[in-house]
């Protein structure tokens, strides 16, 4: 994969409908469904029944992977900038109010 291509995936509502749980994972990966710029290597998908065994008939769609260029991995600072020049707001019955970073 190209250094300025990354990947993030998210299960899909089929999951729900098989009762099964998925994860991405990669070779040596630090963090479940993400895939670093650059990566070189095999995917996998980790799939588990969450109660009984359950059979699928194949052509069921469990996961999907979005790739972009970018980097989704982003500093406090720069997440703090981001916020300032365009910050996120949460609709009240008031109104909108500002959502605020929590410190760590």
């Amino acid at each position: 994969m190209p250094r300025d291509i990354s990947g993030k995936a998210n299960p899909k509502s089929t999951t729900g409908r098989l009762d099964v749980f998925i994860r991405l994972i990669t070779d040596d990966g630090v963090e479940f469904e993400r895939v670093p710029p650059g990566y070189k290597g095999r995917l996998y998908a980790g799939l588990f029944p969450v109660t009984l065994y359950r059979r699928s008939d194949g052509g069921d769609e469990a996961q999907s992977t979005a790739f972009c260029p970018c980097n989704p991995v982003s500093s406090d600072n720069r997440i703090r900038r981001l916020d300032a020049e365009n910050s996120l707001s949460t609709w009240t019955r008031k109104g909108p109010v500002k959502a605020s970073l929590i410190a760590a």
